[in-house]
């Protein structure tokens, strides 16, 4: 079983990291010759899509903390936040991006041990 993978927060939140990984990703592929390095788009847009949800949520988390630490906090507010659907749509969405990103890696794999 592989160890998980940690990284620090600035890096998780770091767009440009994104786009230097698949950039180098891109240029190592040329040079191997891959004679399809378009997935690369698609694997770049998972990477975003599931940034960007992932900051979604953790937006909702946030609010929570800062909502449970108001002095001023009503049943009202609370019961507004629970009721809201869209973290878990975001949640959704996360796992259709992350299954979307999956496979990309698996295809990668494929092509790069040809």
């Amino acid at each position: 079983m592989r160890e998980a993978i940690s990284l620090p927060p600035a890096e998780l939140t770091d767009r440009d990291a994104i786009k230097d990984a698949v950039q180098q990703l891109r240029a190592r592929m040329r040079r191997a010759s891959d004679p399809d390095p378009i997935h690369l788009e698609f694997l770049e847009d998972d990477l975003r899509e599931g940034q960007r949800t992932l900051e979604g949520v953790q937006n909702f988390f946030d609010e929570v903390v800062s909502l449970l630490g108001s002095p001023g906090v009503r049943a009202t507010d609370l019961i507004d936040l629970a009721d809201d659907p869209a973290v878990l749509d975001q949640v959704d969405y996360l796992v259709v991006v992350l299954g979307n990103l999956r496979r990309r890696l698996m295809q990668l794999a494929t092509r790069s041990a040809r």
